[in-house]
This record gives structure tokens, C-alpha cells and sequence, in this order.
């Protein structure tokens, strides 16, 4: 795995990753799922522990698990499930050398963690390892050159070439487009690809337009400084945020 995580640790970023997954509870994290009681779910890349939580609520009955190579994640994790009465197996480690055995787990979910590794191949190689024979692999990842805004805008667009630009500094900004052939590499059986996309737009109820740029606005704006970094230009970095706040629609 790459050495350097773009959203860092801190107790914000630990906030956000909260918030994310509760944004994502219903339209996404669930998506396509069928666990059952008894089940037992391996989260790879579990972080703090908020997907873990949405997955076990949602699916009662299943024996969780989750492993994150940050010991500050794996402590959060403990306390955040603890605190919504959830009994999970968590251990800090690397993806490429998981600590359970052959034959484990029935179903092993990743999502957001391949965008952030150089080579996600060995953490595939090592999810079939632990898998039951029948078992399967859930992989949500982000193609991040799709993240369209209207109106159109140069700095909004230098902003998503940028960060796509510190992403291949530290992972693969596109790895959401070559899930598939990665699977099949791992040797994975009965691969299937659903694209799912989100449009939102002015006139939606709830307010869908404005928490959706919010919750954009919470991972990008954190990354500036690191783009700067790059030689970016921070101005017009800053502009494309500020654009991105008056969008007319988002897909």
C-alpha cells in the first residue's frame, strides 16, 4: 500500500468520515447487497468504523469484522461501534497480509481504499484468501474524472484535473473504471459491474443539491494545500471551489 493516506487522521477527518457514511447509508453502502444472519462480513480499509456500523445495522444478525492499518482508526472504530451497541472484530494490519485464516469470511466489502493503493492487485489476491468458496467481494470505487458541475468552468475544471493529479501521486483516480478486469486478475468468478451514478440539481426537495456540494466541499477543500504542493495554482484552485458552491446541478 502507498505510505501517505491524501485525507490524513485527524479528528476531523474522522468527523467527515462519519458524516460521509451517513450520507451514503441508504443510496449506497447497502447497494446490491444480500447478507444474511450468520453471515461473516470482512470491511477492508474500515477506518474509523461508520461503514461497518451502516452495514451491521442494515444487515442484522452477521458477525463483522474490520481491519485498517491505523491503530488511531482501529481505536476510533472500537469506540464509535461500542457506542451503537455493535460487536465487531477489528485489527490493525496491512490489506496485503490479513490476520485471519483461509476459508473465513462469507462476504468481504471494500469501499473508497483501492483509489488510495499503487498496486490494489495483492489486497484482491488476499480478500480471496480469506473468502468462503461461494463467498463474494463487494468493490465501490470512484471514476473521478465523471464529477461534472454546471455551469461550466475552467478553474472548476483545473480543480478536478487537480485532484485527480494529487491522487496519482499517492493511488489511482481512475481505478473505479477498471474494477472488473482487476477482479477477473485476482481470479474472481461471476464478476459484475453496475455503474451508479447521482444527479442533482436546483428544485430538488431536501435541499439535495446543497447537502451534495457540502459533502464534496468536505473532501476537496481539506486536499488544497497538498495541491498547492504540486505547483498549483492556489487561486484558481480556490475559485474552482467557489464555483462549485453556485452549481446549477451536479452529476
Amino acid at each position: 500500500m502507498t505510505s501517505d493516506y491524501i485525507h490524513g487522521y485527524s479528528a476531523a477527518e474522522q468527523q467527515r468520515l462519519l458524516q460521509q457514511s451517513q450520507y451514503w447509508q441508504d443510496r449506497l453502502i447497502p447497494l446490491g447487497l444480500d447478507y444474511q444472519p450468520g453471515d461473516r462480513v470482512l470491511e477492508i480499509g474500515c477506518a474509523v468504523g461508520t461503514t461497518l456500523g451502516v452495514l451491521a445495522t442494515q444487515f442484522s444478525g452477521m458477525e463483522v469484522a474490520g481491519l485498517d492499518r491505523e491503530s488511531d482508526q482501529i481505536q476510533q472504530a472500537r469506540q464509535y461501534l461500542v457506542s451503537v451497541n455493535i460487536h465487531a472484530d477489528l485489527q490493525v494490519g496491512e490489506a496485503e497480509n490479513l490476520p485471519w485464516p483461509n476459508n473465513h469470511f462469507n462476504h468481504v466489502y471494500i469501499m473508497w481504499l483501492l483509489e488510495h493503493l499503487v498496486e490494489p492487485l495483492p489486497v484482491l489476491l488476499e480478500a480471496q484468501r480469506v473468502l468462503k468458496v461461494g463467498g463474494t467481494i463487494t468493490l465501490t470505487e470512484t471514476d473521478y474524472t465523471s464529477h461534472v458541475v454546471y455551469p461550466l468552468s475552467e478553474d472548476y475544471d483545473y480543480l478536478a484535473q487537480a485532484q485527480c493529479q494529487l491522487f496519482y501521486q499517492n493511488g489511482n483516480p481512475l481505478v473505479g473504471r477498471q474494477l472488473g478486469p482487476l477482479l477477473a486478475q485476482a481470479g474472481f468468478a461471476e464478476v459484475q459491474n453496475q455503474p451508479v451514478g447521482f444527479h442533482v440539481f436546483q428544485g430538488m426537495p431536501n435541499q439535495a443539491l446543497h447537502q451534495h456540494v457540502e459533502y464534496c466541499l468536505g473532501f476537496l477543500e481539506p486536499m488544497i494545500s497538498q495541491m498547492v504542493q504540486l505547483n498549483l495554482d492556489e487561486q484558481r484552485l480556490l475559485k474552482g471551489l467557489a464555483h462549485l458552491q453556485t452549481t446549477h446541478y451536479v452529476s
